[in-house]
C-alpha cells in the first residue's frame, strides 16, 4: 500500500528508485515515480497522490531543468597530424615585383670563335709626307751616245748609240759590235717610212703611204688628215691621239694597233683588220666601218661592225 511507510533509507542524490520486481534492463526507460521525503527517509505517496504532512514530494526519474553551462575545460593535448591533403590548383600569377638591384659582374667567359672578315673599309686620308730617305748608292754607268764620221768601228759597250754625223745614220752596239738600226736623225717627218719609225706629232696631211711598212711605228699625235694608207701595214703601231679624219684605210692592217683617243671621223676603214686594236675613246663620227656600214647608223660606233 502506497499510503504506508515503505522505505526508510537515506536519500542519496543521483540514485534512481524504481518499483517492481527484478532488475530493469539498461536500455529500458524507467517510469517516473513520486515519493515523499522527510529527514532522509522516503515515504510513499498517499492514495490521492499527495505526500503526508511534513514530507516533500520528489519526482523520481524525471528530468530537471537544464543547469547553467559549466566552465570551459582545459585544452586537450594536440592530436597527431592528419594525412597530407591533395595539392590545390595553381593560383593566378601575381603582378611582377619591382626590379631587383644589379648583380655583381660575372667572370669573363671564354673567347668565341673568330668571326668572318668584314668588308673593306673606305680608304683613309693620305698621311703626312715622310722624311726624305737616305741617298742611294751610285748605279752602274748607263749607255753612252757617241758620234763618228762614217760607219763607227772598234770595240763598244752594249747599249751604246753612235750617230754618223755625215749621214745622220744611227748605230747601236750589240754584243760588242756596231749595228745599223736603219734609222736616221736627218729623216724627220719627210723620211721614207719603215718599221718602227718615229713620226710622232708630224703633219702628214694627204701623205701617200699606200702599202708602206709602218709596223710598230710611233704615230702619237700625228696629223694624218686625208692621208692615203690603203693596204698599209700598221700592226702594233701607236696611233694615240692621231688625227685620221677622212683618211683612206681600206684593207689596212691595224692588228694590235693603239688607237686610244684617235679621230676617225669620216675615215674609210672598209675591210681593215682591227683585231686586238685598242679602240678606247675613238671618235667614230660618220666612219665607214670594216663591214661596210656607217657608224652613224650603228649607234655612232664601229665596235661590233669590225667585219
Amino acid at each position: 500500500m502506497l499510503n504506508k511507510r515503505i522505505l526508510a533509507i537515506p536519500a542519496i542524490v543521483g540514485v534512481l528508485v524504481l518499483a517492481g520486481a527484478g532488475l530493469v534492463a539498461a536500455s529500458a526507460k524507467a517510469p517516473t515515480y513520486k515519493v515523499c521525503v522527510k529527514l532522509g527517509l522516503v515515504y510513499g505517496a498517499n492514495a490521492n497522490g499527495g505526500c503526508p504532512a511534513g514530507t516533500k514530494a520528489v519526482l523520481i526519474n524525471s528530468q530537471g531543468p537544464i543547469g547553467p553551462q559549466g566552465a570551459t575545460g582545459a585544452t586537450g593535448a594536440t592530436g597527431p597530424a592528419g594525412p597530407k591533403g591533395a595539392t590545390g590548383a595553381t593560383g593566378a600569377t601575381g603582378p611582377a615585383g619591382p626590379k631587383g638591384a644589379t648583380g655583381a659582374t660575372g667572370a669573363t667567359g671564354p673567347a668565341g670563335p673568330k668571326g668572318a672578315t668584314g668588308a673593306t673599309g673606305a680608304t683613309g686620308p693620305a698621311g703626312p709626307k715622310g722624311a726624305t730617305g737616305a741617298t742611294g748608292t751610285t748605279g752602274p754607268k748607263g749607255a753612252s751616245v757617241l758620234t763618228s764620221t762614217g760607219v763607227p768601228t772598234g770595240a763598244c759597250t752594249t747599249g751604246d748609240t753612235d750617230i754618223d754625223v755625215a749621214t745622220g745614220e744611227v748605230y747601236s752596239c750589240a754584243s760588242g759590235g756596231w749595228e745599223d738600226t736603219g734609222k736616221s736623225i736627218t729623216h724627220g717627218c719627210s723620211a721614207t717610212p719603215y718599221a718602227g719609225i718615229d713620226l710622232s706629232q708630224c703633219n702628214l696631211t694627204s701623205a701617200h703611204m699606200d702599202s708602206d711598212d709602218l709596223v710598230g711605228a710611233n704615230l702619237v699625235d700625228t696629223w694624218l688628215v686625208s692621208a692615203f694608207l690603203d693596204n698599209a701595214f700598221l700592226d702594233g703601231a701607236n696611233l694615240t691621239l692621231a688625227n685620221l679624219t677622212s683618211a683612206d684605210l681600206p684593207y689596212a692592217d691595224l692588228d694590235g694597233a693603239n688607237l686610244t683617243d684617235a679621230n676617225l671621223a669620216s675615215a674609210d676603214l672598209y675591210d681593215a683588220d682591227l683585231t686586238d686594236a685598242n679602240l678606247t675613246n675613238v671618235n667614230w663620227s660618220s666612219t665607214y666601218c670594216p663591214d661596210g656600214t656607217n657608224s652613224d647608223n650603228d649607234g655612232h660606233t664601229c665596235v661590233g661592225h669590225l667585219g
